[in-house]
């Protein structure tokens, strides 16, 4: 696709160099048997291309008419360009999801299912729960942030301003018609489905492709102190453990402390990574020390203690777990922000299968 509209915004800037530099060069034809026909005429012409200097400046202005027209008509064709592409229709390029993964379960989280709910059904839950959110998608934004401008402007009286200026077009960005109905302090407790910390308040989102799409993403992040990120992080780690089963991909900047029960594991076997990256498959929600991990100078061992593990833990270090299904997944994820830790539970198809996967790999 974008070689052919390579080639034929070439061809098409091409012929219209030729056409109107064939029209330039008529025009001087015109001209110069004009003069040619009175004497007066065919004198001057033979004073001003008599010297090397006025066939030079001839030639110069001639070169720099034919660059000067070439540059506008292609000015004039990209704007055309933009134009047309403005007025098409947005296209997703969805993709089927992989059938070869595990079939997806029916999952309501937060309210909602992914790969089903509508946007209308969004709006009325969050309603219903008294949660304040908007759309914080990028046209929503530029709009907004347009309407200030204008009311802005308004209040000033600098009418001119409001009919002339290039900010007040629409963007081609705002052609997207996607959503992320964002949704700020929102309690953990307003949640039942597993314990979490109470009293905490957390950012709940939503992502739809468009108005008529189902949920592609529903999220819930929410910040906690050092000392209960750790237990948090392993009582998400285990409600969706049992659920199931061990996760997909577990990925850790730092090994997580020595435990006992059922989110024990071994540790991972030695790897070819560096020392700043330990990664394993296996249900690695904790880990135990074993012989068979070794790193330089013993700097990746686990820690025997969450206070040791606290203390070892770096800023911007993150801990995260992945369940994959066909057209779903399911990531937990702690990062660590230096004084504070983050911890996101996100379950969502991914960019770019179809939103409506989950269903359509369950029926097939």
């Amino acid at each position: 696709m974008f070689l052919s509209s390579a080639i034929y915004s070439l061809s098409a800037c091409l012929a219209s160099v030729a056409f109107f530099s064939w029209f330039v060069v008529l025009s001087l034809l015109w001209t110069m048997f004009s003069l040619r026909r009175s004497r007066r005429g065919s004198l001057l012409l033979g004073c001003l291309m008599s010297s090397p200097i006025s066939r030079t400046i001839a030639f110069v202005l001639l070169f720099g008419g034919l660059l000067s027209v070439s540059w506008y008509s292609m000015r004039g064709y990209r704007a055309w360009q933009r134009r047309q592409a403005s007025s098409k229709p947005w296209v997703h390029p969805f993709r089927e999801p992989d059938l070869k993964l595990p079939k997806p379960p029916r999952l309501r989280v937060f309210g909602m299912f992914v790969g089903e709910s509508s946007f209308v059904e969004a709006q009325a839950f969050t309603q219903a729960q008294r949660i304040v959110c908007q759309d914080n998608s990028v046209r929503a934004l530029m709009r907004r942030q347009r309407a200030a401008r204008v009311e802005k402007l308004r209040a000033q009286g600098n009418i001119d301003a409001l009919s002339g200026a290039t900010w007040n077009r629409p963007s081609p960005r705002e052609r997207n018609p996607s959503i992320r109905w964002n949704c700020e302090k929102v309690l953990t407790s307003q949640w039942a489905d597993l314990p979490r910390p109470t009293k905490v308040w957390g950012r709940l989102l939503y992502v739809f492709d468009s108005p008529k799409h189902p949920l592609r993403h529903a999220s819930f992040q929410y910040d906690l102190h050092p000392s209960k990120a750790l237990s948090a992080f392993r009582s998400v780690i285990t409600h969706y453990q049992t659920r199931f089963g061990a996760p997909s991909r577990s990925k850790d900047d730092r090994p997580l402390p020595r435990i006992i029960g059922p989110m024990s594991a071994s540790l991972p076997r030695p790897s070819s990574q560096p020392a700043s990256l330990v990664s394993t498959s296996q249900p690695a929600s904790s880990i135990v020390a074993s012989s068979a991990f070794s790193t330089p100078h013993n700097a990746m061992l686990p820690p025997s203690s969450d206070a040791d593990w606290l203390a070892q833990t770096r800023k911007y270090d993150r801990f995260r777990r992945v369940w994959r299904f066909s057209g779903l997944r399911v990531q937990i994820t702690l990062r660590s922000f230096g004084g504070w830790f983050n911890l996101s539970e996100s379950i969502e198809v991914p960019w770019p299968i179809r939103p409506d996967a989950p269903v359509v790999s369950r029926t097939k």
